[in-house]
């Protein structure tokens, strides 16, 4: 168990909560849809994030056992969940000075229980529908989760708000979860492979630690999750804006959704989350030319210090207008620094037949 992986995925949850709610100008506006209030969910999330977990027994399982079956549960946002009356918000107007206090003792209460407590013991005072009693392993994971999900929510409060200001795109239609639907609709896909890319195939092979987090933004047909899977990995984590995409990566690996594999049906820039590595693969390739700078960030803020983003990208200016979208080495470099180490940014010496001199493989280490 690494617990200060545990500890910084916890802190990142809380502070991109805080961030969440720092984007609404009064945390106690009504919603035209009658459902709760930025304050009324930063009290929710401060009910459920006490640290109190009761009496604990030693494990006879697998400490970690329904760790990413939480995971994907929590961050199937099109799933909604009744609420126990106890973790119910009072009716009342919220400051959020006070808000930020109490989540910020509660993250130091969940700190102090990380770094003393045996996390792998039963917590046996609450059961829960299908899992039973959990860790507090488990507990924490469901605790950084279910603040993911809050911060998903408390930021598509002002979604449409938000988009009004961002720059236009000649782009503009790339990026609609419609038009990569219709892409996997009619197996539009004359860009996919149809295996895992041999230079990604390569690092996966020399990756050591079976346990790491990883994630694959912009996944598509996932030959490269397949093979982790087929590795020994043991927690993967999928996204891509298409559900009908995701509905056949479902279906593709349902023995394994909820233990090693989560799928999420989302925007990437949307996720929170932590990774030890991310995989990239024809992903930046993907969007839009003006979200680079904003991708770079992104996924700094998913990886761990010391976390790696690797993969392949484009080198190749294409004739027709993308996706796919190209660029150079200088381009790229540009966008990762100061953000990354890189550890490598150059020409791949075993790409396909097909992309040969096309593409160049990056390994970049995040500060």
């Amino acid at each position: 168990m690494n617990k200060l992986l545990l500890r910084e995925q916890i802190h990142t949850a809380f502070e991109s909560f805080k961030g969440a709610i720092k984007g609404h100008g009064d945390i106690n506006t009504k919603r035209a849809d009658g459902g709760w209030t930025v304050g009324e969910v930063a009290d929710h999330i401060i009910k459920s994030t006490d640290s109190n977990f009761g009496r604990t027994l030693k494990t006879d399982r697998p400490y970690d056992l329904h760790a990413i079956a939480i995971k994907t549960l929590f961050l199937d946002f099109t799933t909604k969940f009744p609420t126990a009356n106890i973790l119910e918000p009072d009716e009342r107007k919220y400051s959020v000075i006070e808000m930020f206090a109490m989540l910020d003792n509660n993250k130091k209460r969940l700190f102090e229980m990380i770094d003393t407590d045996d996390l792998t013991e039963t917590c046996i005072d609450i059961e829960l529908p299908t899992w039973g009693s959990l860790t507090k392993y488990e507990w924490l994971v469901l605790i950084e989760n279910h603040i993911i999900r809050h911060t998903h929510q408390v930021t598509d409060f002002e979604r449409v708000e938000r988009q009004k200001d961002q720059p236009k795109s000649m782009h503009g239609k790339f990026l609609s979860q419609k038009y990569w639907n219709d892409f996997y609709t009619t197996n539009d896909i004359s860009w996919d492979i149809g295996f895992p890319s041999p230079p990604i195939k390569e690092y996966i092979d020399q990756w050591q630690d079976r346990k790491s987090p990883i994630l694959i933004p912009g996944c598509g047909n996932a030959y490269e999750a397949e093979y982790l899977l087929n590795q020994g990995f043991a927690d993967v984590t999928l996204i891509d804006l298409a559900p009908t995409l995701t509905a056949t990566l479902h279906n593709k690996f349902k023995s394994e959704i909820g233990k090693r594999l989560s799928v999420i049906t989302g925007d990437f820039f949307d996720h929170e989350g932590k990774y030890q590595l991310i995989i990239e693969q024809t992903f930046l390739s993907a969007i839009d030319p003006l979200l680079r700078a904003k991708y770079a960030e992104k996924m700094h803020s998913l990886l761990v210090k010391g976390g790696h983003l690797t993969g392949v990208i484009f080198t190749k200016m294409f004739e027709e207008d993308g996706p796919p979208f190209g660029g150079s080495v200088e381009d790229y470099r540009n966008i990762f620094l100061p953000r990354f180490e890189i550890k490598q940014l150059q020409p791949c010496y075993n790409s396909i037949d097909r992309r040969k001199g096309s593409e160049v493989f990056i390994n970049l280490i995040a500060r």
